[in-house]
């Protein structure tokens, strides 16, 4: 927390039966977050990636996240600054 507000990034995933979607959104209006957010080891394994299907910077769609072996599964996900990030 820096100066009553919090900066930080915020990720979370829906799973519809063999499918995973994982959202990150980033409180910070003024720097990009990066952080290793945990997925589903049922659904993936460590060398898969994930696909940017929409950024606030648009230059970030299509791009991928590896899918590593941390905290069980995790791929490293950069949001803009006060963006969001949707991976699939």
């Amino acid at each position: 927390m820096m100066g009553g507000k919090l900066l930080s990034l915020v990720p979370w995933s829906r799973i519809l039966s063999d499918s995973e979607i994982v959202v990150a959104l980033n409180t910070d209006p003024d720097s990009e977050k990066a952080a290793w957010v945990t997925i589903d080891a049922g659904l993936h394994k460590a060398g898969d990636s994930l696909t940017c299907l929409y950024s606030s910077d648009p230059g970030q769609i299509g791009s991928t996240a590896v899918v590593e072996a941390r905290n069980g599964l995790a791929v490293r996900l950069t949001v803009p600054a006060a963006g969001v990030v949707v991976f699939k």
